[in-house]
């Protein structure tokens, strides 16, 4: 079976996908990635990628060429106007994964849909008013942890990483990401002012890079020199991962939350454990994937992300605890032979018509959210107007002006289950 990948560019989570799906595959499945625009991670074998820099043209030649069984599309990467194009010759045997919760008309003309999360599932559906009788349309796949890579970690590298940075005078932590404002912003500037108050001789190693005004940020409040602009690592796996597991801690940070959260469950592979902040406006993945008190730790306010980092700081054995049960857990639920079974059963079933029945219980999962809401690290009332204060300056940062987080608000005192929250 022949798989068409389609993307927009090429960054390295498409190439990782792509690359882990590959290894994990057998003789009877084949992907080949077709991007639209170009790549972002340097050059590629041309016999498993085509990049065809913004011809479409070309893309749509690649294509025909190609002939694949099933097309593939990989969203919101692949833009609205070019979706009918590409699955116009093949719509019965049409998938597309949706990494964030946005549906549109083109969604709805494809014939099956893939979710990185259960907890984006609940998002779509309350966002984009689906009926509950489509479930048998989707099918939840996370994305696929290179964990043999992951495995093949180098102890001398990572010896060298830490004793370059002073690892042994200090706390060391850091997070992987694209240099995204919805990462690195004013709410994160609190949270890490929040920690220098407890930690002053803490440091942070940006995994992916920073923006530069955030950059000019730390200038002014005094944070330069606690933070490391590390650079990107684009086709350099190996090195990235060395750095994860350099850290003490891995402590992540974004308004938006994470739908599915792979630089998390990278650094739980790794054994490191981890400090994340819960955004129940949002998707919240994260706080699906780091389990409070179990594999992690999860707080709201910044005062409370501050805080549990601490106390990991205080209890090395509770590090060590963390860490290894949230490698436990990925090692479970992160196999990449496990995700590309999925894939193959749902290509599969394509050929059945009409589609299966979901069997989603959509009940328990919306349990399990609210249950992940309340259980934090900074439950207490201490922190109350500290957690009410991040919900208002992460709407803020998300709308773009005060008029907008204004609104956000309302809407939620008015109706708590607004499909927007």
């Amino acid at each position: 079976m022949r798989v068409a990948y389609c993307v927009g560019d090429i960054y390295p989570t498409e190439r990782k996908i792509h690359e882990v799906v590959r290894m994990a595959s057998n003789s009877t499945l084949q992907m080949k990635v077709f991007a639209l625009g170009d790549t972002k991670v340097g050059p590629l074998d041309e016999r498993l990628f085509a990049v065809c820099s913004g011809d479409i043209g070309l893309l749509l030649d690649s294509l025909k060429s190609y002939d694949p069984d099933v097309i593939h599309l990989n969203r919101p990467g692949v833009p609205r106007e070019m979706v009918s194009s590409l699955v116009s010759a093949r719509r019965d045997m049409s998938v597309e994964t949706l990494q964030f919760a946005v549906w549109d008309n083109e969604s709805a003309s494809i014939r099956r849909h893939v979710v990185v999360s259960e907890f984006l599932l609940r998002t779509l559906i309350r966002r984009a008013r689906l009926a509950r009788g489509a479930l048998g349309n989707f099918s939840v796949i996370g994305n696929p942890v290179d964990l043999e890579r992951l495995s093949k970690v180098d102890s001398k590298h990572v010896d060298a990483i830490r004793a370059e940075f002073g690892a042994d005078d200090g706390l060391l932590l850091g997070m992987a990401s694209n240099p995204y404002g919805t990462r690195y912003n004013k709410r994160f500037l609190s949270c890490l002012g929040a920690l220098k108050r407890k930690v002053p001789r803490f440091k942070f190693l940006a995994l992916g890079g920073l923006p530069p005004d955030f950059k000019q940020a730390l200038d002014r409040r005094g944070l330069s020199r606690n933070v490391f602009d590390v650079g990107s690592f684009p086709n350099d796996d190996a090195r990235l991962y060395q750095h994860i597991a350099a850290l003490d801690i891995y402590a992540s940070y974004t308004v938006v939350g994470e739908t599915f959260g792979i630089a998390i469950a990278e650094a739980m592979a790794l054994a490191r454990p981890v400090v994340t902040n819960s955004t129940p406006w949002e998707c919240n993945a994260q706080a699906d994937l780091v389990d409070n008190r179990i594999n992690g730790l999860v707080a709201q306010s910044d005062e409370g992300w501050a805080a549990a980092i601490v106390h990991l700081l205080e209890n090395p054995g509770l590090r060590l605890a963390l860490g290894a049960r949230g490698q436990e857990k990925v090692l479970v639920n992160c196999q990449p032979k496990d995700t590309v079974s999925r894939l193959q059963a749902l290509y599969e079933s394509l050929s059945e018509k009409p589609n299966p029945p979901g069997s989603f219980d959509m009940s328990e999962v919306e349990e399990r959210f609210r249950e992940k809401k309340r259980d934090l690290y900074d439950h207490g009332r201490e922190y109350l107007v500290g957690r009410w204060a991040a919900y208002v300056q992460s709407r803020k940062t998300i709308a773009g002006s005060w008029r907008g987080a204004l609104e956000a608000v309302a809407a939620k005192l008015v109706s708590p289950l607004n499909p927007r929250d």
